[in-house]
């Protein structure tokens, strides 16, 4: 469930940034910084659940 929240948020923010980043280059570097930050926390996520899952 998280995962799906997480790929529709990254999917909305990258249409955004295609739409909306000419336009709006403030925006469109709020956008790049978002992604770059969920692509990091999922990476956490992913690591700690399968350092949990080997740990078991």
């Amino acid at each position: 469930m998280l995962t799906k929240l997480i790929a529709i948020a990254v999917l909305g923010t990258l249409v955004g940034r295609v739409f909306f980043q000419p336009q709006l280059e403030g925006l469109g570097r709020w956008f790049r910084r978002f992604v770059d930050v969920t692509l990091i926390v999922i990476t956490v996520v992913y690591a700690v659940q399968i350092i949990i899952m080997l740990t078991k």
